[in-house]
């Protein structure tokens, strides 16, 4: 430490004692302060900082007191220290907003991929903490933080998807194909399942996309003078994506990326076309696929691609399908599912993985939406779950039971961010939610007639 900064940290130091008295385990919160000050050591703008500004240090010690997670992300970036000082604005969780904002950064550092791949980080790591911190001031609740954390991997990777085709059309050109002589532009979509496809994303979510073009017909090729074949600027353009998300820099990464969902799965193409895709679905694809369909959604890319995907997952949702048969395959993928996870059971239970948790309320709104898609409006074939469950109950496909999974599956999320703010594991004491988790298994049991071991 610099003689200035040591200064500036023996005169911080009393006045840190008295921020943390109030907590209910101060040892622990000044272990959580030591270690953003070792972080800080070499850096005295930083110590200045806390110096001119004690009521940062004070908002700092409410903070790190009710999370973990949020005092190893300070500790680790201490660039996010000046984030926190700035009072939130009325649109800071506006989706439009964001994106203009993080496509300015990246236009003042055009160019510079270094330095765009640690904007994209930066502006990750502020924007979760400004969500973090507003659900631990009861400002949002588990819903909106779940929705705004989605909005905020759409902006990012509409901003990377952005990133690589511009340096990908630099060298290529532009994507095109002629269809009943007719030239256009083949666009690309990127499509979200999962937690991003259904709006329950958390603080630590993997994002698991699947990538599709619309490039047909003839003469699929880009209009550069280095000209390529469509189906070879795509996947390089996916496999850009990819790199630029999740490789690992000093500003850390921006998310894991799981493109298993694809047609074929690992062994298949990392890009289909929109006409692959919908064919899979129809002749190959398993009843689980079709679950992962109903949360499914374009996150980024052209939009010209949205509806054309949102046309083939309604029709492969509305497939007529044998019910036994439907019941006995998601019945048989939940069971793999629940022995290859071997989730705790007794005293403990996992809030996601164990019986009358949060994949049994998934896999219930799966099979109901696959029974009874083509009695749901086109507007209403939502991909969240809570969206579903409410429009089942409106058009009377389930019973007011059944109704009641919504109130319980926001409660599970409520846990689920809890623990995960301090850095702890989704298991909770049983005796917490005996009556929530009863209440599922009865009604899996009294939709798959199953007897629960």
């Amino acid at each position: 430490m610099s003689a200035k900064a040591k200064q500036r940290f023996g005169t911080l130091m009393p006045i840190l004692i008295e921020a943390i008295r109030p907590s209910a385990n101060p040892d622990i919160l000044f272990e959580r302060f030591m270690r953003l000050f070792s972080s800080i050591a070499g850096r005295s703008v930083y110590f200045e900082l806390l110096f001119q500004n004690q009521a940062l240090l004070q908002k700092l010690a409410s903070l790190f007191d009710k999370s973990a997670w949020i005092a190893g992300e300070v500790s680790q970036y201490p660039m996010l220290l000046e984030n926190l000082i700035q009072a939130g604005d009325q649109n800071r969780f506006d989706k439009a907003v964001l994106l203009q904002r993080l496509q300015q950064q990246l236009a003042n550092i055009e160019g510079d991929t270094e330095l765009e791949l640690d904007s994209l980080r930066l502006f990750k790591r502020e924007q979760t903490l400004v969500i973090a911190c507003a659900e631990l001031a009861e400002e949002i609740d588990a819903s909106q933080v779940s929705r705004y954390l989605c909005e905020l991997a759409e902006v990012v990777l509409e901003s990377v998807y952005q990133l690589a085709e511009k340096a990908l059309q630099q060298q290529f050109g532009i994507p095109e194909c002629s269809v009943a002589g007719i030239r256009r532009k083949a666009n690309f979509a990127i499509v979200g399942y999962g937690k991003l496809g259904g709006f329950e994303m958390h603080y630590q979510s993997d994002l698991d996309l699947i990538f599709l073009h619309d490039s047909e017909g003839e003469q699929q090729h880009t209009n550069g003078d280095k000209s390529i074949e469509n189906s070879t600027y795509f996947a390089r353009l996916a496999q850009k994506i990819i790199s630029m998300t999740s490789v690992l820099t000093a500003s850390g990464k921006l998310y894991e990326i799981d493109s298993r969902l694809r047609p074929e799965g690992s062994s298949g193409l990392l890009v289909s076309s929109t006409q692959a895709y919908l064919r899979y679905q129809l002749e190959k694809a398993w009843t689980w696929e079709h679950q992962a369909l109903v949360r499914a959604r374009v996150v980024a890319g052209d939009p010209a691609l949205a509806p054309e995907f949102n046309r083939i997952r309604e029709q492969v949702l509305r497939i007529p399908r044998e019910l036994d048969k439907l019941r006995r395959d998601i019945a048989d993928m939940r069971e793999r599912i629940y022995r290859n996870k071997r989730p705790p059971e007794g005293e403990r239970i996992d809030l996601k993985q164990s019986r009358g948790g949060m994949v049994d309320i998934e896999f219930l709104v799966q099979f109901w939406v696959l029974a009874e898609a083509n009695n749901i409006g086109s507007d209403c074939l939502y991909s969240d779950n809570i969206g579903l469950l409410n429009e089942l109950f409106r058009l009377n496909l389930i019973t007011s039971s059944q109704s009641q999974l919504v109130e319980i599956y926001q409660a599970y999320h409520r846990l689920l961010h809890e623990s995960v703010l301090q850095n702890q594991s989704a298991e909770v004491d049983a005796e917490v939610i005996a009556e929530q988790v009863n209440h599922v298994v009865n009604c899996w049991n009294e939709c798959f007639s199953l007897q629960e071991n």
